[in-house]
């Protein structure tokens, strides 16, 4: 077995799994500052939602905290709707990562 092939190939295994990673990570990141926006205008105001929501889609725990609060608030979403769409890619994004991960070898 050609080591130098083996190597190539779990890099591109890699790239490609890292790509998707944080391709995905960045879509739902988005949705997440519309829904944390829509949820927090009616009581902070437009531009004290806009701040908060910019500040805080990216961080992974609070801004899909405060995106499942936005969808049932304002989008009136049902809970389980909004927790498998931001909560549920991350279920599924972070074995992905790891697999990623061991594949990886220097």
């Amino acid at each position: 077995m050609n080591t130098s092939t083996t190597n190539s190939e779990n890099n591109e295994i890699t790239n490609l799994l890292g790509c998707l990673f944080w391709g995905l990570i960045i879509v739902i990141d988005i949705i997440q500052a519309f829904a944390i926006y829509a949820g927090l205008a009616p009581t902070m105001g437009w531009f004290g939602a806009l701040l908060t929501a910019g500040a805080t889609a990216w961080i992974p725990l609070i801004g899909t905290i405060l995106a499942i609060y936005g969808a049932i608030s304002a989008w009136g979403w049902e809970p389980l709707a909004a927790i498998a769409l931001f909560a549920g890619p991350y279920i599924i994004l972070i074995p992905i990562a790891i697999i990623a991960s061991l594949f990886k070898r220097k």
